[in-house]
């Protein structure tokens, strides 16, 4: 079952979207929040450039629209766009560590998108727990460095990689705030990269949206 969420939860989909376009320039308008709307799809759109427009995944267009690849956006096409806030929780998540953002939701990177965000922070720093919860996994994952995944209330599970050390065993219940690993020592950098998501159902949503203040 932990190997069937990791799969779940790790796994890239897509990653050909941001490079495809159609052509031609085009601008997006964002909806205002609360709010599900259709867009008609204009020369030059991206899966992932609407995306990062509207604040919502790549995948929760797809899913919305029933889009199996991105080269099916069409000129004219119109899209339905989830409302991203629909993932309303009671939850109110803390940042897993202090730092900056070097990578947001929805960027291109190597023709992967981003389903989190990078925050680089000081090599050595302890991660915490976004909210209260249970691992459901604690490991190392090649290309991921150790990954802890948490389950929380209202089937939401962040997700922390590339940490040096891990403090937590699956199955074990953590507190909002307790440290669960840090980030792995560097004699190279002072600085690491965090890689945090938080997904509802295993489909990534921007973590800036569930975040306060860092």
């Amino acid at each position: 079952m932990n190997r069937l969420l990791l799969f779940l939860i790790l796994s890239i989909t897509c990653t050909s979207c941001a490079p495809y376009r159609v052509s031609g320039p085009s601008v997006s308008p964002v909806p205002p929040v609360g709010t599900t709307s259709s867009y008609l799809v204009k020369e030059d759109d991206s899966l992932w450039r609407i995306a990062k427009d509207y604040g919502v995944s790549v995948d929760a267009i797809m899913k919305k629209n029933g889009i199996v690849s991105c080269s099916d956006l069409k000129v004219g096409q119109t899209i339905i766009i989830p409302d991203s806030h629909m993932l309303h929780t009671t939850l109110s998540f803390l940042w897993p560590v202090k730092g900056s953002i070097v990578n947001s939701f929805g960027e291109n990177s190597n023709n992967i998108v981003n389903k989190g965000v990078n925050i680089r922070a000081k090599s050595g720093d302890d991660i915490i727990a976004a909210e209260n919860g249970k691992i459901m996994y604690a490991d190392f994952v090649k290309g991921w460095g150790r990954i802890v995944i948490i389950k929380h209330p209202d089937s939401f599970y962040t997700v922390y990689a590339n940490l040096g050390d891990v403090y937590v065993r699956e199955g074990t219940i953590v507190k909002r705030a307790e440290a669960i690993g840090k980030l792995s020592a560097n004699s190279n950098t002072e600085n690491r990269i965090l890689h945090f998501e938080i997904r509802k159902k295993y489909i990534a949503d921007n973590p800036l949206l569930y975040l306060g203040k860092n």
